[in-house]
Formats: structure tokens, C-alpha cells, sequence
């Protein structure tokens, strides 16, 4: 006779438990007051509001420049500290993506996109050791690219022409992508990087005019409309926001300016202060906090970085320390389930 098991007042041929106090989980069944208070003891009864506030560090390069490093590195964002690796790395291969790929979240898995010679698009749950998963692919190959996401969709845009194009995927049913319309202007190609509200998704900095931007509403369809100009370069800048704020900072081997502007508004951007890295590594964000991990270094060279540094969005200033990757890494990206256009807060 088979096993059988009996939790939350469901028998079952698996164990019913929640797996975390996050609020995007769920609990089914019908607990009594003393199992639910050891599952909170425990740390894994789902807390109505409480974000997951673990970021990803995707798959990039080594400082050789030429190796791939497909561990993916784990912070904190809301705490200080050093990075770890998760015990499961990215997967390689057809099912794999590589360096210069996009990153964007819903609120229980990270999605990485494209990347060097590939169209795939990869999802990996924030639980520590949760396997790489095949989600579907782009409408084509595409490298240095960008991703945003709201709630509901992934946009991943940049690359594939001039200009450069726009997918989109329904993050909660596997499949691929949908055209989604192109950017603006044909001076808007790669080495753009997103971030937005939940209502309006912004594209900074490409290969062909470092200092352009454009805007999409990422619950229609059609193409890009110019958001306004910065007044440095930034190329594989690091790219995030809150639902107020966007924050732009460096740009590869041409500067290490930070700058902010106001989403819901259009037009020039404002100084912000200056962080010590150059570009080409990943961003990502809580509605209070911005964290910037690897890439290059400032002011032209081309080494590659381990550092992590961040910014208290709502205000200016420079960069302060918040730790290192556990290895050095560039051409990377980042994602987290605390994205605020992700949990509209």
C-alpha cells in the first residue's frame, strides 16, 4: 500500500505544506491555529505583503572576457553583505541562455532572455537550488538586450535590427514570445537596459546614441515613443527604478555618471551622483533600494569588476559599498521578485 500523507486536512500521496511566508504563496488545506503558528515559527507561513527579497545575479562572463560563469549569485537586497551561490546553475546548452542576455521577474521566478547567439528565454524559481526550466523563445536571436516586467508580462527589448525590436511574453503560461512593436527610431538599437512602473516601461541607452530613451505601456502593443535625452552616455548601463523614480547609471568604457528622472514625467534627466564601476553589469531594485553587481571598471577600462554597490533611490548621492559577487563577473543581469512595477508597491 502506498504511502499516504495527512496535512492541512488533505490526504494525499505528497506532504501539503507551504513553502515559504512570502505572500505570493499559498497554503492549501485546512490548518488548525497550532499548525499554522509552527509553520510561522518555522518562517514558512505565507504573510500577506511580505515580498521575497532575494535578487538574482544571472549568467555572465569572467574577467578572462571569454569564459562563461552560469552560477548565479544570491543577495539580499534589503541587508548588506557578500554574495553566494545558489546550489543550482543556470543551465547550458539549447535550453541554456548566455552573457549579454535580459533579466526581468514575476514574484516567484526569475526570467533571463537571449543573450550571445540565442533566442531562449529561461525561468528559475528564487528557492535556493531550483533547477533552470525551457520557457519558450524569442521571435528571434538577440544580444544585449533589456528586460521589464510588470505584473503579468515580461518585455525584453533591444536587438534584432534598427530599430530595435520588442517581445513579450504572459509570464504565468510557458510559450513564446509575441511581437510586441520596435523603438522609435533607428538610432535605438542594443546595450539598452529597462525599468518603469507598472503602467509605463522605459529603455535607456543603445549602441547607436548612448544618451536616448524611449517609453512603452507594457499593457498594449505598437512601438516606442521618445522619453527624453540624458546628458551622459549610457550604453550596458545598469538600469532601475521604483514606481516613481528610474535610475541610469555608467555606461561601458565612457563613464560612471549616475542619473535620474521622474517616470511618469518626459524629458531631460537630472545628476544624481556617481557610482565606481562602468557599465555592463546587473541592477536591481525594492521601492527603497537600488543595487549595482559587476560589470567593468569606470572611466574606460575594461576590467572586470566583483563589486556591489547601491543607492537610496529617493534621494542623490554616491554609490555606498554593499558587498562582492563571489566571483568577478560582466555582461550580466540581474532580477527580483521585489521589483516594484513586479508587486505595485
Amino acid at each position: 500500500m502506498s504511502t499516504r500523507y495527512f496535512s492541512g486536512n488533505v490526504i494525499s500521496a505528497t506532504r501539503v505544506e507551504p513553502a515559504d511566508e512570502f505572500g505570493t504563496t499559498s497554503a492549501n488545506g485546512v490548518w488548525d491555529l497550532t499548525e499554522a503558528f509552527n509553520y510561522k515559527k518555522g518562517a514558512s507561513w505565507p504573510t500577506a505583503g511580505l515580498v521575497n527579497p532575494i535578487a538574482f545575479i544571472m549568467t555572465g562572463r569572467a574577467a578572462d572576457n571569454s569564459t562563461t560563469i552560469r552560477s548565479v549569485d544570491r543577495i539580499n537586497i534589503t541587508t548588506l553583505g557578500n554574495a553566494v551561490y545558489d546550489s543550482q546553475d543556470l543551465p547550458s546548452g539549447a535550453a541554456g541562455t548566455s552573457h549579454n542576455s535580459a533579466a526581468c521577474s514575476d514574484a516567484t521566478k526569475a526570467f533571463q532572455a537571449g543573450g550571445s547567439g540565442s533566442d531562449t528565454i529561461t525561468t528559475k524559481n528564487y528557492a535556493n537550488g531550483s533547477v533552470g526550466v525551457d520557457f519558450g523563445n524569442l521571435t528571434s536571436n538577440r544580444n544585449e538586450l533589456g528586460g521589464y516586467s510588470n505584473a503579468t508580462r515580461g518585455i525584453f527589448g533591444g536587438a534584432g535590427g534598427s530599430p530595435g525590436v520588442l517581445d513579450y511574453v504572459t509570464m504565468a503560461s510557458a510559450g513564446n514570445a509575441t511581437d510586441f512593436g520596435d523603438f522609435s527610431a533607428s538610432n535605438r538599437n542594443q546595450q539598452c537596459e529597462a525599468g518603469g512602473s507598472t503602467t509605463r516601461a522605459i529603455y535607456v541607452g543603445f549602441e547607436s546614441d548612448k544618451t536616448k530613451s524611449d517609453y512603452i505601456n507594457p499593457s498594449s502593443t505598437g512601438n516606442g515613443t521618445d522619453y527624453g535625452d540624458t546628458s551622459a552616455n549610457h550604453n550596458n548601463a545598469f538600469v532601475a527604478s521604483n514606481l516613481t523614480r528610474i535610475i541610469v547609471a555608467a555606461a561601458y568604457l565612457t563613464g560612471d555618471t549616475i542619473e535620474y528622472n521622474t517616470i511618469s514625467s518626459t524629458g531631460s534627466w537630472s545628476d544624481f551622483g556617481d557610482c565606481t564601476t562602468g557599465g555592463w553589469g546587473a541592477a536591481v531594485a525594492n521601492s527603497t533600494r537600488c543595487v549595482f553587481a559587476g560589470g567593468t571598471g569606470p572611466g574606460g577600462s575594461s576590467s572586470t569588476k566583483d563589486t556591489i554597490e547601491y543607492i537610496t533611490i529617493g534621494s542623490t548621492g554616491n554609490t555606498t559599498d554593499f558587498g562582492d559577487l563571489v566571483a568577478a563577473k560582466r555582461s550580466v543581469n540581474g532580477a527580483a521578485p521585489s521589483t516594484p512595477s513586479v508587486v505595485g508597491s
